[in-house]
Formats: structure tokens, C-alpha cells, sequence
């Protein structure tokens, strides 16, 4: 501390030091935080996009779903050996319907198995063949849909009591040629597909994922045909929360996993799903953080090098200081009769440097010239003090002569 109050070089150098080093962490910080909102724009933009693409290929699934079944349920080959099947019970109907749908499952990859039951709801043929006679009631597991409501209707995904995977039914009914209901033909439905669509790559980054949650009663659970384990496991987070209340949006949350990321939500209002696409919080703006960093380390860098340039000018700027500080140290001294070149020179300078330098000059010569008219001042005292002193010698020898004079006429007398 006392050689930084002692030497201005170490001060104009540690100023400067300082500056530099506020303005490059500061410039830092505000660019970091300005990059941030940047990306967080730009990854707010990809995600809604991402969510958009995905959403549609959902409804195109579910669209091309609805049309196949509705396709089966209209072939003439079904209804009209269905309607023989029923009428006669004869082997030749069942073995053409049999047929038919093994050529459907062969063809149709989306579909796991097909039956028809009666309107009082029992299975008359399936595929399975031992849900054959068993009682099939349109429930909460089936989406029952027809021609004139399917774009009202929703579909209800639930969990396989046989797989213990996410699974889906569709069924619609089997109208004669007079538009009578002579039966139900429902179709279990493959959901690889829809998992395919969920884990496409994004594009976002390597930790994005994308999933689908559904409701069972009051908990929300994962559409995953892929773990059996984790589909039928209750999750939450503010995210799965805001979807499956009906809201759309972007935010920052710890997911179901308790990683912290930013995520986009969609509540899909005509499926009863809810879509979300995260990321990492760390990941996403890892970027930024870079940028910071880099940004830091070149500024310091920077910031040394112009710390050398400032060392090599301060000393340029503070050495006609120092020379000027020795001079008056000479002064100090009693050293008047100062000749320096250096000084000289400064004061030829145009600057306040200069300035201050025929200053110090001029003070010098007022020093030396009031030191002299001092010095002949003492001279004439100590002259008129001779003086004095040699008058009042002679004063003095002439009161002792008196004196004695006095002396000698008394005693003649």
C-alpha cells in the first residue's frame, strides 16, 4: 500500500487496470445475459415449430387410422359375410372374414389385431381367437366413433392389462345396405408409430426429448410403448401440469426427471394428450456461456496488452514527473545551482508538464535570487554591527580616560 500511495506510475497503471477489468467483465456479463435472450428467442421460435410438426404428424396418423377402419368397416366382403354369418352362423362367412382380416393384418402394420362383435356386444370372430364369445362393452378403453362425429370425436388411450403398455382401441359400427347397425367392428391399434413421431430428432440438441402425456383418472401418465415400467408410472412438473390444464406455452422447469430444462407444452384439445419438447437448461444456453467465456478471456487478454502499452506511456508521461521530484529534492537539499539538460528540455514541452517545469525553473530562480538579497542583508548587519560595536569600544575608552582624569585631579588637589 505505501509504494502504490508512493510511485504515480503504479497508480496510473492500477487505475487503468481496474477500468479494464470492470469494462471486460461487465461487457461479459451484459452480453452473456443479451445472448441468453437471443437464444432463448431462437429456441422458443425451433421448439414451436418442432411442436407444430409433430402435432401434425399426430393428426395425420390418427386421420389415416380413422380412414382405414371406416374403410374396413364399409367393404362389402365384411358386411355382407358378417351379415350371412349372423343370419346362417355358416362356416364359409367366418372363414372369409377370417381371412380378410389376416390379409389386413399382414398389409396394415398399425393394427394389432381386428374382431366384430353383435350389437349386444359379444365377440362373434376375432383375430384372438379367445376373446371369441366374450362380452366387449364400448367402454372407457374404446373410442367408438362413426362417420358423422369423427371430427368431434376423442380418443382415450389406456393402459393394456395384458402388455401393461399404453394402448388404444377404435371401434365403429358395421352398417347393411339399409344403414341398420348389424354389428361392431373394433381394432387394437399399434402405437409404435406414434412413438417413432415423438422420438425423431429434433434438431434442437443432443438432450432434446419430446413425449406425450395422457389422463388415467386423476394422474397423468407417459405415452411410451417402449418402457412398459415407465409408462404406467404418474409423473408431474410444471410443464406436463400447464399442458394437461388446457395451456400452451414455453417456460423454465424441472421436469418429471428433475433436470432442470426449457420446455414448450401444447394441451391437443381434439386428441385428450398433452405434447411437450425439452431441453436442457444447460445445453440450451451452454452457447452463451461460451460466448461469455471466450469473450472474458479475450478481453483480458486485451486488457494485458493494453496494460503493457499503458506501463511502457506511463512511464514515457511519468519520467519528466520524476525528473522534475529529483530537482526538488536537490532543492530540498540547499542545491540551487541545479543544471540539468533534462529539465531544460522539459521545459521546452508545450503541455502542463512543460508548464509545470519553467515553473519549477522560475521558483528555483526566485529561491536564489531571494537567497541572495538575504545573504548581502545579513553581510550589511554584521558590517553595522561592527560598527556599533567598535563606537562603543571608543565610547567606553573615553568615559575610563574621564574617569581617570577625574581620578587625579581630586587627588592633586
Amino acid at each position: 500500500m505505501k509504494r502504490w500511495h508512493n510511485s504515480l506510475l503504479i497508480q496510473h497503471v492500477g487505475y487503468f487496470s481496474v477500468l479494464s477489468l470492470v469494462s471486460v467483465v461487465g461487457l461479459a456479463i451484459v452480453i452473456y445475459y443479451q445472448s441468453v435472450e437471443l437464444l432463448k428467442k431462437s429456441i422458443t421460435s425451433q421448439m414451436e415449430v418442432v411442436i407444430s410438426i409433430k402435432e401434425n404428424q399426430i393428426d395425420n396418423w390418427f386421420y389415416q387410422q380413422h380412414k382405414t377402419i371406416l374403410l374396413i368397416a364399409q367393404t362389402p366382403t365384411l358386411v355382407d359375410s358378417y351379415a350371412s354369418f349372423l343370419d346362417n352362423t355358416d362356416r364359409q362367412s367366418y372363414q372369409t372374414i377370417e381371412d380378410y382380416f389376416r390379409t389386413i393384418l399382414t398389409t396394415e402394420n398399425t393394427i394389432q389385431s381386428l374382431s366384430i362383435s353383435t350389437n349386444s356386444g359379444i365377440v362373434s370372430i376375432s383375430t384372438e381367437g379367445e376373446e371369441e364369445g366374450n362380452y366387449q362393452p364400448l367402454g372407457d378403453s374404446v373410442t367408438y366413433f362413426t362417420q358423422e362425429n369423427l371430427e368431434t370425436v376423442r380418443p382415450t388411450l389406456y393402459t393394456s392389462p395384458i402388455t401393461r403398455e399404453t394402448a388404444m382401441t377404435f371401434a365403429t359400427p358395421l352398417l347393411n345396405d339399409q344403414g341398420e347397425r348389424i354389428g361392431v367392428l373394433s381394432v387394437d391399434l399399434s402405437l409404435e408409430k406414434i412413438h417413432e413421431i415423438m422420438q425423431e430428432a429434433t434438431g434442437l440438441g443432443e438432450t432434446d426429448e419430446s413425449y406425450l402425456i395422457r389422463k388415467q383418472g386423476q394422474e397423468n401418465r407417459l405415452v411410451d410403448t417402449q418402457d412398459s415400467e415407465l409408462a404406467n408410472q404418474w409423473v408431474r412438473s410444471p410443464g406436463i401440469d400447464a399442458a394437461m390444464s388446457g395451456q400452451d406455452g414455453i417456460d423454465f422447469y424441472q421436469n418429471h426427471k428433475q433436470v432442470e430444462v426449457i420446455g414448450s407444452y401444447r394441451w391437443l384439445e381434439d386428441k385428450n394428450l398433452g405434447i411437450l419438447v425439452e431441453i436442457t437448461r444447460e445445453e440450451a444456453f451452454n452457447v452463451s456461456g461460451t460466448i461469455a467465456m471466450n469473450l472474458l478471456f479475450g478481453g483480458l487478454l486485451v486488457a494485458v496488452i493494453l496494460l503493457i502499452i499503458v506501463y511502457i506511456l506511463s512511464r514515457k508521461v511519468t519520467r519528466p514527473i520524476l525528473e522534475i521530484a529529483q530537482n526538488v529534492n536537490q532543492v530540498i537539499d540547499g542545491n540551487l545551482m541545479i543544471k540539468s539538460k533534462q529539465l531544460r528540455k522539459i521545459s521546452q514541452r508545450g503541455d502542463e508538464i512543460g508548464q509545470l517545469a519553467r515553473g519549477f525553473d522560475e521558483m528555483i530562480k526566485v529561491v536564489d535570487s531571494r537567497q541572495q538579497d538575504l545573504a548581502e542583508q545579513v553581510r550589511k548587519l554584521r558590517m553595522n554591527n561592527a560598527n556599533l560595536s567598535q563606537a562603543q569600544e571608543l565610547e567606553m575608552a573615553y568615559f575610563k580616560a574621564l574617569k581617570r582624569k577625574a581620578q587625579w585631579i581630586r587627588n592633586k588637589e
